[in-house]
């Protein structure tokens, strides 16, 4: 259950609005977040099917949350590139016929003037857009097919009319939709000659759900105007004041989800925050409360505001449900003081202490209570806020979001180089919710990086360059707005700029090749897989790994093929290549296609293979390649989740013939890349610690805890003199971003973005990149890093901060 669900509750019926969750690789989608992000969700009735167009006309029939600015929908049925390659137009006039419902959910991109909705009918989906033109003097809006989504079925794949179900269930409060479903198979549903189940009639009555804002203000005016609304006051009265409670909760939730930047560390986007201001709310609604109930004693009318047995019934299921609730999260092993259980302990505080006044009335057979119940219920929940806020101030980190080592002046990072006080510089934030999963490619005048933006259905991507002084966006490029999400790290060089697009469970993915100074696109390639990998560059050729489709090599300059490397029997690639002394390396891991884990060497300008070697754990992690050695992380796990058996090895490796040199067993996966010094090799792990390792052996020199897992790369900065590593920096998946002496590993600094920004959540699996600035008697960095925040939209985040060193005498 959703913690703003629970929050809202003052009775049984709960107001919904959620939070994303954050993943890599593959992001879930849980049927409750687009319920809640969409403007307007809707059945419509398909009132004529064109196939030689192809095309269909859909007409609007039953608003179920919102009702849409038009009521009949032409829609070409050709699609987009994607949807012409695979045929969609087709697989979807095999599954629809005249007469068939429709579930869509649409929402207006103002900026771009267009619709932008994704259909469901009998367990396919697809995505449609409309967009706004001008026809002379009239505004009309031309709808086109997308594509099919297939993988949208973890999502939802049953029929129609159970999703319709499942939706006003959600709106109304009464029932959590179905759970994303990471093992369902893609696909679509059933053909036309199968049997069909249709949405029930109801005798031409929509079914409309009723917002509790809405309800609440209805009680409301019930109350004062009882002429007016006659038997609605009756039922209403003696709830008015917890109903408008639920209302004035709704609002306030739903001020909190539609402005989450401007709320985005201040006092309100806190967790503690929101419990307080939410106590503040029922403080006043209960005093409210109290006062009626007195008025009414006082002119003898308190028979109506004394609780009924419907009331006694309405609360006892409450009670037994909110326990359930409770039962299922201890039987999981979930904390209870932790949300969303924290809020159905609150919710059950709440209707407990309401049921059992209730029912010492009913035995005392007590025609007039010192309180009312809805006054008991009020306090009760006034109590659970205030506790609440509490509980989550005594949880908030403690201390500055920038901690600086406590030694003495004359410590040293390396060679005499003492480091002193850090600092941000500048931050840029996109327009568009998101977050940052790439590294940026940082040069003294730019800095670029790809964004993985969120609708409520669909992921989308963008390349961004920012001024690598200011942070002042320079350009940014999206295909025409059809880039996948952008899990890849930009690489620059030679004035370009190469980055891939598209995760895990997309297809048809591209590299771009883009100019440095412009974003101009001067090439694109397509594979038949996804490319997360980022690519490498040397000699001319562009290496990438791109999922399902192996690796491939390209022309730097024209995009040209120049080789393909599958493997015997197929690989998945998604490790970053390295290049290093004309060869290629790379590793494979398990997919749904190919169950192959190996580390490999090719011949980088003919894609040859010239070692290769089956090893026991996927080889997500990527290689690095140093003097003769090469080093590859492996791991079962990937970057959002750990699988059994849980363990991780770095594994040295002759780079020439593949020997081995050693192996080092680790607690957990290793999906970022090692980083390389004289003596040693720094690799973070998913256990929560930063590993260095003796180069020669393998063995474990120290280890640094971070607080949650490391899946980014650590990133050292060495002298270019002395070529001695002097700082390496690392950044942890909960956001803390740490300088640390390579020979210790004891933190220089420290900085928790969460406490920085009083986020509830960041997600950071960007690599930080540094850009080295040689003074007079001092080294100025300047480290740049990306990540998301949760408070409670997506917020992508590329900050920039600076630290110094200076030279002893």
């Amino acid at each position: 259950m959703d913690r703003l669900l629970f929050r809202s509750i003052c009775m049984t019926v709960l107001l919904s609005f959620a939070s994303p969750a954050f993943a890599v690789i593959t992001t879930p989608l849980p049927l409750k977040l687009p319920i809640e992000r969409e403007t307007w969700i809707f059945v419509a009735k398909v009132k004529e099917i064109l196939p030689d167009k192809p095309a269909m006309v859909l007409a609007v029939e039953e608003s179920l949350k919102g009702k849409p600015d038009f009521e009949r929908m032409p829609i070409n049925l050709v699609g987009n590139e994607e949807a012409k390659k695979d045929k969609h137009s087709a697989i979807l006039l095999d599954r629809i016929q005249a007469g068939q419902s429709i579930v869509l959910f649409a929402s207006l991109n103002r900026k771009k003037d267009k619709y932008v909705t994704t259909a469901f009918s009998e367990g396919t989906w697809f995505s449609l857009e409309g967009r706004i033109e001008k026809d002379g003097d009239k505004t009309v809006v031309r709808w086109g097919l997308e594509n099919a989504e297939p993988y949208l079925r973890r999502t939802f794949k049953g029929t129609t009319a159970e999703l319709r179900q499942a939706i006003v269930d959600s709106l109304a409060g009464r029932k959590e939709p179905p759970e994303w479903n990471e093992k369902e198979t893609p696909g679509y549903g059933p053909l036309l000659a199968k049997k069909k189940t249709h949405l029930p009639r109801s005798g031409g009555v929509l079914v409309g759900v009723i917002q509790l804002p809405f309800l609440g203000l209805i009680a409301a005016l019930a109350a004062l105007f009882p002429a007016v609304f006659g038997g609605l006051a009756l039922l209403m009265k003696r709830w008015v004041a917890l109903l408008s409670s639920a209302s004035a909760l709704g609002i306030l939730y739903a001020v909190i989800l539609f402005m989450p930047r401007s709320l985005a560390g201040t006092y309100l986007g806190t967790e503690r925050g929101l419990w307080m201001i939410s106590a503040g709310i029922v403080f006043v609604i209960a005093l409210w409360a109290g006062h009626r109930y007195r008025a009414a004693k006082c002119s003898g009318r308190t028979e109506e505001m004394q609780s009924r047995r419907i009331d006694r019934r309405i609360l006892g299921a409450g009670v037994a449900l909110t326990v359930g609730l409770l039962g299922y999260a201890i039987a999981i092993g979930d904390p209870l003081l932790a949300s969303p259980w924290l809020e159905a302990l609150v919710t059950l505080a709440t209707l407990g202490a309401g049921l059992i006044h209730v029912l010492l009335s009913w035995k005392r057979q007590e025609s007039v209570t010192a309180l009312s119940t809805e006054t008991v219920m009020l306090w009760t929940l006034f109590v659970a806020c205030v506790a609440s806020s509490l509980w989550y101030a005594g949880q908030q980190p403690r201390g500055e979001a920038v901690t600086q080592s406590q030694t003495s002046e004359g410590e040293t990072i390396s060679e005499g180089v003492p480091v002193v006080k850090m600092k941000p510089i500048w931050e840029f934030t996109p327009e568009e919710n998101g977050i940052i999963f790439s590294s940026p490619c940082v040069t003294p005048t730019l800095t670029y990086v790809g964004i993985q933006h969120q609708g409520s259905f669909k992921q989308y991507g963008r390349v961004y360059a920012v001024e690598t002084a200011t942070g002042k966006k320079v350009w940014e490029f999206d295909e025409d707005e059809k880039l996948k999400a952008v899990f890849c790290s930009p690489v620059c060089d030679g004035g370009r700029v190469y980055i891939g697009e598209g995760f895990h469970q997309d297809t048809n993915s591209r590299i771009f090749c883009l100019d440095a100074k412009t974003g101009t696109k001067l090439w694109s390639f397509t594979t038949q897989s996804h490319c997360e990998s980022t690519p490498a560059v040397a000699d001319g050729i562009v290496a990438f790994g791109a999922g399902n489709d192996g690796i491939y090599g390209l022309d730097a300059v024209t995009g040209k093929e120049v080789w393909h490397y599958a493997g015997t029997g197929g690989l998945h690639v998604d490790s970053n290549p390295a290049i290093h002394r004309g060869q290629v390396f790379a590793g494979s891991g398990l997919s749904r296609t190919h169950q192959i884990n190996r580390v490999f060497a090719l011949d980088l300008k003919t894609g040859k293979e010239v070692w290769s070697e089956r090893v026991e754990d996927s080889a997500y992690g990527s290689p690095v390649a140093v003097g003769g050695e090469v080093f590859f992380g492996t791991g079962n796990g990937n970057y959002g989740s750990d699988r059994e058996p849980i363990r991780g090895h770095i594994l040295g490796r002759n780079a020439a013939d593949g020997r081995a040199i050693w192996d080092r067993l680790l607690p957990n996966s290793i999906v970022g890349k090692p980083a390389v010094g004289p003596k040693m090799v720094w690799a973070g792990c998913r256990d929560g610690q930063v590993y260095a390792l003796d180069r020669k052996t393998g063995e474990i020199v120290w280890k640094s805890a971070m607080g949650s897992p490391v899946v980014a790369s650590p990133t050292v900065d060495m002298s270019p003199v002395y070529r001695t590593p002097e700082v390496i920096y690392v950044a942890s998946q909960r956001g803390r971003l740490a300088a640390l002496s390579p020979s210790t590993g004891k933190a220089f600094w420290n900085l928790d973005t969460q406490v920085m920004t009083q986020s509830r959540e960041v997600e950071m699996t960007s690599t930080p990149a540094v850009l080295r600035e040689e003074l007079p008697g001092r080294v100025r960095r300047r480290i740049v890093i990306g990540a998301g925040l949760n408070p409670p939209a997506a917020i992508p985040k590329l900050w920039c901060f600076e630290d110094e060193t200076v030279y002893g005498d």
